[in-house]
This record gives C-alpha cells, structure tokens and sequence, in this order.
C-alpha cells in the first residue's frame, strides 16, 4: 500500500499549526522511520495516517484513494503503541487471535493464523503462557503478530521500543526489520532513537518545527543534510558550529570559494576532523590547542581550542601534549556551510 500526504495541515489552535503542508510519499513495501525531538509531529503525523486524527487541510491518499474522512477500522491498518495494549487475563495464542475473534472468524482458522503469526515473530513457544509471563521483548513480538493478525495493508509502530533496555532495543529493531521484510508490508516506525531510524530503515523522514526537515535515505542524511538542524541532529557525536568569520583571516577561506561569501555558520563534525592532510580532506588546517584527552575502550576524544571556541574530535590516533599547538584539517565529507536560515549551502 502507498501513503501519500498532499498538502497536509493539522491545527488544534486557530492561530498555531502542529503540522504545516506536509507533502510526501511511502511506497509500498517501504519501511520509513518518523525521526525528531519530542513535539516535532512523529506521532501526530503517525494518527493521521491511521485515521485517528482528522486533517484540517489538505488529503491522505492510499493507492490514490483518497481516505482523508476515513476511521482507522475502515483504513485496514495495524498499530503497535510503545506499551504493546496486550490482555493479561489472556494467552499469547489468544492475544494474537483477539482481533479475529472480534471480526467473527471460526475459532479453527483464528488459532491456525495465530500459530503462523506466532511462527513468524519467534514466540511460538510461549503460545499457552499468559502475556504477564512474557519478558518485554516477548510481548514486543506479540504486540506484533496481533497487528498482523488480519493482514492489514500498513503497519504503524508508536515508539514501540522505547520501554526495553538498550541490548533488547538492538535486538528487537533487527526483528522488526526481519519481520517487515518478510511479510512486504508497508510499515512506519516512529522513533526519536536516530540508530533506531538509521539502522533498519529504507527512508527517513525528520520532523521539527510542525515541518519535514529532510526525507530521504538514512546516508544521505547524514552525508547531506538539508540544513543546520538535521546536521546537528543526525550523527553519534554533536555537531560542531561556529561562526563563520572565524575562518575569514585563513588559507581555508580561498580554498572554499565564492559559496563562503553566503554562509554564516560552519558546521563540522567531530569524526571528521583529523591532523593529516589527503585528498580526502581540504588542503588549508587550522591551528589549534589541545585543551583535554581521553579514551574509554576503542573510543578516544578530544577537545581543541580555536580563537576561543572549542571543537571536540574523535578516533584520533596521534599522540601530541596538553595545550601542544597543532595544525587540524577538515574532512570534506562532513564541512558544512550554513546561511542564515540554516539551509546547507554546499546543497546548491
């Protein structure tokens, strides 16, 4: 099934929209990642699609049916929340039957269909036990099978992690991959975990401010960010920034060209700044002081003073001293230039 928004907005109050002309596509089979901070729209945009919430403008299409007015029992959608909804009094076998139960299937054919989806998400060995006896990733994979239960055409998942520990997170992001993957069914996770998003899916799209920031495959956000806010976003370790004047009295400026005139903001990222030059890299450093060090496992940091800004650095291997002065280069792949609306210049 396709999803498509077309020129959605969404107002709870007349004078402030918590989306704003929403335009995009989810093609079948896909499996897209709704990525932001807390309040950006990942899970507003998610009930709209599922037909909780009602559009103040524009259209939901699936398949080009327009299902703008639609309920969610009318939408055949499965949904997944982040504290799985399951029944306690009820057997696993019978919390994945549950749905088709409602919908009057004969009892044979439910408890057949729930074997399979129990098959499917590894918990056919739990099918007697009630769900209370289940550890959390258990009832994950249940939560799962019973959204599954009456094949519906899109499967939304609302932060469904988010109650695991961080090993059990790794694992069951895998699982769901899996499953997707299996079943080809259209499928949008909403996390506000960027490994999460940039680990298991086929596009992502990120939302703040009420607006799509970027949509678009999980390397090329991190390669080619949009803007200031998804580079500062996307990636392990903070995203430098300083003001580019900084750089107007080096070697560096000339090196850049003309598209230096328009920025305000350097961004750079802490991976990808290194103290040897290649090709790889721009030709004109920097001189820097070294400030701290550390190293924790294979993991190493370190911090630099520059004209009185500080730009942390890591996998560095060489070794130099405290307060040593030290000439640092600049990766291409991850120098950016900002303008003043935060918009990524070298995107021109």
């Amino acid at each position: 099934m396709q999803v498509r928004f077309s020129h959605i907005s969404l107002a709870f109050t007349p004078d402030k929209d918590t989306l704003h002309d929403l335009n995009f596509t989810i093609n079948d089979g896909e499996l897209v990642c709704l990525l932001g901070p807390s309040g950006g729209g990942k899970s507003t945009t998610l009930n709209l699609i599922s037909g909780l919430l009602v559009p103040t403008k524009g259209k939901v299409l699936f398949d080009n049916q327009d299902v703008t007015k639609m309920g969610p029992s009318e939408r055949k959608i499965g949904m997944v929340f982040q504290n799985y909804s399951l029944y306690p009094h009820l057997t696993v076998e019978n919390n994945i039957a549950f749905p088709l139960k409602i919908a009057h299937w004969k009892k044979a054919d439910r408890l057949a269909r729930a074997a399979k989806l129990a098959k499917l998400v590894h918990v056919e060995d739990q099918l007697q036990k009630n769900v209370n006896e289940l550890s959390g990733g258990q009832q994950q994979r249940v939560a799962i099978a019973r959204a599954l239960a009456k094949d519906p055409n899109i499967l939304l998942l609302d932060e469904p992690l988010s109650n695991l520990d961080a090993r059990l997170r790794m694992e069951m992001r895998e699982e769901i991959r899996r499953i997707q993957q299996e079943t080809k069914i259209t499928t949008v996770f909403v996390t506000h975990d960027q490994s999460e998003a940039m680990h298991i899916s086929d596009s992502v799209m990120v939302l703040h401010n009420a607006q799509i920031q970027q949509y678009s495959k999980p390397n090329e956000l991190y390669d080619h960010p949009a803007n200031q806010f998804v580079a500062s976003f996307i990636g392990d370790n903070p995203l430098n920034t300083f003001d580019r004047s900084l750089l107007d009295d080096t070697e560096l400026k000339e090196e850049l060209g003309e598209v230096y005139d328009k920025a305000t903001t350097v961004g750079v990222r802490a991976e990808n700044i290194v103290l040897t030059k290649s090709e790889d890299t721009y030709q004109h450093g920097v001189r820097c002081k070294l400030l701290k060090s550390h190293r924790y496992g294979l993991i190493s940091t370190r911090l630099y003073s520059f004209k009185g800004i500080e730009l942390d650095a890591t996998g560095l291997t060489e070794i130099h001293d405290i307060n040593e002065e030290v000439e640092i280069y600049f990766q291409k792949r991850g120098f950016f230039l900002f303008d003043a609306s935060g918009n990524n210049l070298f995107l021109e």
